[in-house]
């Protein structure tokens, strides 16, 4: 095997890394101080993440696509869709609620077949 020395990767990385680390060595307290600052900013970043990089969510419009059996009667149907409105409405956020009972087969359908 050849010496480590031999590397020319190895050898370019200690020529970067020997100065820092004598630097360091020589500037103990300033290394620790730069350290405890970047520690610092770390931290009170970490705290405002949720803040800076989450906007907060506006999503205006929700698709509730509930499911019932295939045999369910045209009445029935037409009674469980105003119950749930009725309930969807109740929501202090919701300002209004379109309910829809079956499926259109066409591309403008917002909830389209899916065929397994």
């Amino acid at each position: 095997m050849k010496p480590e020395s031999a590397n020319p990767i190895t050898r370019t990385l200690e020529r970067i890394y020997t100065p820092v680390l004598k630097w360091c060595l020589k500037w103990r307290k300033t290394t620790i101080g730069i350290n405890i600052a970047a520690l610092t900013v770390g931290i009170i970043m970490m705290t405002r993440l949720g803040s800076e990089f989450m906007p907060p969510l506006d999503e205006g419009s929700l698709l509730f696509m509930p499911v019932t059996l295939p045999d369910v009667s045209n009445s029935e149907a037409k009674r469980l869709l105003q119950v749930q409105d009725k309930i969807i409405s109740t929501v202090p956020e919701v300002s209004h609620v379109l309910g829809k009972a079956g499926r259109a087969n066409t591309a403008t359908d917002n909830s389209p077949h899916q065929h397994d």
